[in-house]
């Protein structure tokens, strides 16, 4: 999957540039759940092994945000943010 193709087909409706970017379901479930999936590894690591049992409820709540929240179109230029799928 080409994301030059799948970026440059859409605008955005603020100021029609042509420099958006998709964040899909998957990306943003990454890129929320990384930093406090880390941190409980840390303190389950280093103070108490029963932190470790929060991960995977880190997870599920970030899978069920995303999937509301997704697809995003983000626009580089003027910062706006477009929630759901975008008319093409």
């Amino acid at each position: 999957m080409n994301r030059k193709a799948d970026v440059t087909s859409f605008q955005c409706p603020s100021c029609r540039s042509s420099s958006v970017t998709m964040l899909h379901k998957w990306r943003y479930l990454f890129m929320t759940s990384m930093l406090p999936v880390l941190v409980i590894l840390a303190a389950g690591i280093f103070f108490e092994p029963l932190f470790l049992l929060f991960i995977p409820a880190v997870i599920i709540t970030n899978y069920i945000i995303a999937v509301r929240k997704t697809p995003m179109l983000i626009c580089r230029g003027c910062r706006y943010i477009e929630r759901g799928s975008p008319a093409q």
